[in-house]
């Protein structure tokens, strides 16, 4: 499936209990997303072509190029949130919905249309109590949906036990840094390679990268359309 022409995945999100949030607070969200923009443009190059498109204060949507790499993003957004409005407490949902895509306008994601951006539009209003779903067109592989739809519910066990440390550790690390770059960059000051170490063990980094390479191997082979 994501070899096929225009087929890519479309992440809609929106900030958990943002109503309780100080107008101070809405004023540093809406500059997170523009930060947050910036790093994943560097980050993920091939993935992220275009900005965060921001709506409605609490909302925000990416397109992703690689399908196979969406819950990777959603993770890094979530990650880069929790641990940012810390004192806050903030949290993010999100849903990711992979098909075709008509037409992205560069200066607004949001606007864009096609299977995709349905998919992920229908998942997040229809989302229960989990964070993060994925949805599949419906000609894709019934079996794999499932599979993903295990993998999904699993992480998001993980990723809504995250300490503010354990998610700023886990942030770093998907940015390719190894333990002593992370304690070198550490907010607000560095820590000990030792203590990564043993955040990003609680975190359960090592879980959370085999099943985003499960997550990746799964969307890949996803079966085209007939």
């Amino acid at each position: 499936m994501c070899n096929i022409p225009n087929t890519k995945a479309v992440l809609t999100g929106d900030i958990i209990e943002s109503s309780k949030l100080t107008p101070a607070s809405h004023a540093a969200l809406y500059a997170a997303f523009a930060d947050a923009s910036r790093l994943l443009r560097q980050h993920y190059p091939a993935e992220v072509s275009y900005n965060i498109s921001n709506f409605r204060g609490d909302g925000w949507q990416i397109v992703c190029n690689r399908p196979e790499k969406s819950l990777e993003i959603g993770i890094f957004m979530r990650s880069y949130l929790r641990f940012t409005f810390k004192a806050e407490k903030l949290d993010s949902r999100f849903a990711i919905g992979i098909g075709f895509v008509n037409f992205i306008p560069a200066e607004n994601v949001s606007a864009g249309d096609g299977e995709a951006y349905t998919l992920s539009g229908h998942l997040l209003d229809t989302l229960g109590s989990e964070r993060m779903a994925v949805s599949l067109p419906e000609r894709g592989a019934p079996l794999i949906q499932v599979s993903l739809d295990g993998i999904l519910s699993l992480l998001d066990f993980i990723v809504s036990a995250w300490s503010p440390s354990q998610a700023q550790a886990v942030f770093l690390g998907l940015q390719g840094h190894k333990q002593e770059e992370i304690a070198r960059r550490w907010v607000l000051s560095p820590i000990t390679q030792a203590s990564v170490s043993a955040t990003l063990k609680i975190a359960g980094w090592t879980q959370l990268r085999k099943s985003l390479t499960a997550f990746e191997n799964l969307v890949a082979s996803a079966s085209p359309p007939a």
